[in-house]
């Protein structure tokens, strides 16, 4: 069957009553932590779901195409989280740049009473922190235009706007 044969389940870790109150334990567990060298504040694990009580979503042998659905929401926020990181170090870049002392500026010393200018006054330092920054922003950008589609397609009352930003989220998410 492969991934045509793959159904999704909802499986809460405690059983509802009728009335709709958090009932007994529905026998879901954390198997292991796994270790990894990404994200190490997002967890991950194995989950063992002995003889725990789900429930079917959408159809079955279609629960590839219902996860497809939210992992284009996922994979924007993953290159988002990248932006913030990339963010965050061409801020520590910049802020290194004015502090570290090497040599002196190609146009004369930018600080005659020290023994060096700040790396920030030679043009290659300059050029790289551009480039990173240009990079960052440039990317912020895209993963805006990314989004505006995602609301679009979920939003719009209009069909073929509504086809046309889903072609778009498709064409776009994986790049973003």
């Amino acid at each position: 069957a492969g991934s045509k044969g793959i159904s999704l389940f909802l499986v809460p870790r405690n059983k509802v009553d009728d009335q709709g109150n958090v009932g007994e334990n529905n026998n879901v567990t954390c198997g292991s932590i796994e270790h990894k060298m990404g994200i190490k504040a997002s967890g991950t694990c194995v989950m063992n779901f002995d003889g725990a009580q789900g429930w079917l979503v959408g159809e079955v042998n279609k629960g590839l195409a219902a996860m497809f659905t939210m992992m284009n929401y996922e994979r924007l926020s993953v290159g988002i989280q990248g932006i913030g990181t990339a963010e965050r170090s061409y801020q520590n870049a910049i802020e290194y740049a004015r502090e570290r002392l090497q040599g002196r500026a190609a146009t004369g010393p930018a600080n005659p009473d020290k023994t060096a200018d700040p790396i920030i006054v030679h043009p290659d330092v300059r050029r790289m922190l551009m480039t990173m920054k240009a990079y960052t922003e440039g990317s912020r950008a895209f993963s805006t235009y990314v989004a505006r589609y995602l609301d679009i397609a979920k939003f719009t009352d209009n069909d073929e706007e509504r086809k046309h930003a889903e072609a778009m989220v498709a064409l776009l998410t994986p790049v973003a």
